[in-house]
């Protein structure tokens, strides 16, 4: 009996190891990009983005964008007169 109690606290145990790890599992994921301006914009409504940018960059946090990606939004901001209204780089991804 006390065999099946402390196999049955092993396995307790270990399930609420597994838990606790696999919201830290590293990999990649593919994101569209308008779940991630979904994202910032609700970071800005909670007014939470600057302590986000302080965190992502104590971190050392980065995103990878495609070249496709990264045409379109160029173009988009090239059509609406956007660019260098926050960067004074022509190009928004070397924005420091």
């Amino acid at each position: 009996m006390a065999k099946k109690a402390k196999a049955a606290k092993k396995t307790k145990a270990a399930k609420k190891a597994k838990k606790t790890t696999a919201g830290r599992r590293v990999g990649a994921a593919t994101i569209p990009l308008h779940k991630i301006v979904h994202f910032v914009r609700l970071l800005q409504r909670r007014k939470r983005a600057a302590k986000f940018v302080a965190h992502a960059k104590s971190q050392g946090a980065s995103i990878t964008i495609p070249a496709a990606s990264r045409i379109a939004i160029n173009d988009f901001l090239v059509q609406h007169n956007l660019q260098g209204d926050a960067c004074p780089t022509p190009d928004p991804f070397k924005c420091p």
